[in-house]
């Protein structure tokens, strides 16, 4: 009783939010927000300056969803025609399909809900039927608009029944910014260098720790495999480091749009950027030597004189070090 009791009052609660935020219907010219009892209806739209098969591809990658669209914690697919259990659950393989069935975590602890996919026309429209609740189901469409300079995208919501309030709750709170969560994961578009003999080149990918982050996203989805097409050493054990780090905190790290895109760069093919080190000076002469012999007495750091590439001239110096440590000692 109580727990009924309960939940007429959430409920109640909601629809008096929902009805305060939706007062004016309008907000601004790309959001637009209906509600009432039984039905609620929302639309945002946004601009974006990236070619309209990048967009698409995005929309179509489920194993990125969870990093963009609210609401979407984990997700759960099943490859039927698969017998190995590591591929037959494996979000990188999964095409969408008209009908075809995936599963999705709104957060955490709660159950898994069915979706599935209902209407798909490329690089034009995708329709998806959302439960992010076990009994709130709602119709969700993303529309693709191309013009000559960027590529209009169009989100809808719609959800009738009882249970609309919780659609239009969760809208206003954190459904709305999907198209900017999008945008801001697409990666830019990248100016190609031209060779002398008019091929393109690509540009180099700098393994820095937001490119190690981003591989790390990327591996928490598709799995730990794609950490070994890492030939540097360092680079692959801090990556393995950090994912070990990330599965026992449960938490996907945030990806910047140049890491994500440089990710896929180089899971593509593309070449990281060889590691340049420069060579340490050589000292010349015993005034160089005394200096680094001083250096070394006052901070206790070997390194210079051990990166010496005469090997006479370094043993001269440490025997100078050894005697100045007698001396002073």
């Amino acid at each position: 009783m109580a727990i009924g009791i309960a939940a007429v009052l959430v409920i109640l609660a909601v629809v008096f939010f929902v009805r305060q935020a939706g007062g004016e219907q309008r907000l601004y010219p790309d959001y637009t927000f209906n509600f009432s009892p039984l039905k609620t209806s929302a639309e945002v739209k946004q601009d974006v300056f990236v070619p309209v098969d990048t967009v698409w591809k995005k929309f179509t990658d489920i194993s990125n969803y969870h990093l963009w669209f609210p609401w979407i914690k984990k997700i759960r697919v099943t490859h039927e025609d698969v017998n190995r259990w590591v591929l037959k659950h494996a979000t990188d393989r999964y095409q969408p399909e008209v009908g075809r069935y995936f599963h999705i975590q709104p957060f955490f602890g709660a159950p898994y809900t069915k979706c599935r996919y209902i209407g798909i026309e490329q690089n034009k429209s995708l329709v998806l039927e959302m439960r992010f609740f076990p009994f709130c189901k709602e119709l969700v469409t993303f529309t693709l608009t191309s013009y000559s300079n960027c590529v209009e995208l169009s989100y809808k919501l719609k959800s009738s029944g009882l249970l609309s309030p919780i659609s239009a709750f969760m809208f206003s709170w954190r459904g709305k910014s999907v198209l900017h969560n999008l945008v801001g994961f697409i990666p830019p578009v990248q100016e190609v260098e031209i060779t002398t003999n008019g091929e393109t080149k690509t540009p180099e990918i700098i393994m820095d720790d937001s490119f190690v982050v981003a591989l790390v996203a990327k591996a928490m989805s598709d799995g730990d495999d794609i950490l070994n097409k890492l030939t540097e050493k360092k680079t692959r054990g801090k990556a393995k480091s950090a994912l070990f780090k990330a599965k026992r905190k449960g938490e996907t790290p945030q990806v910047t749009a140049e890491a994500a895109a440089a990710v896929e760069q180089f899971l593509s093919g593309g070449q990281a950027a060889p590691a340049v080190t420069e060579a340490p000076a050589t000292p010349a002469g015993g005034n160089d030597v005394e200096t680094l012999v001083q250096n070394a007495l006052e901070t206790g750091n070997m390194e210079p004189i051990n990166n010496i590439s005469d090997k006479i001239l370094r043993g001269k110096a440490k025997s100078a070090l050894v005697k100045a440590k007698r001396k002073k000692g």
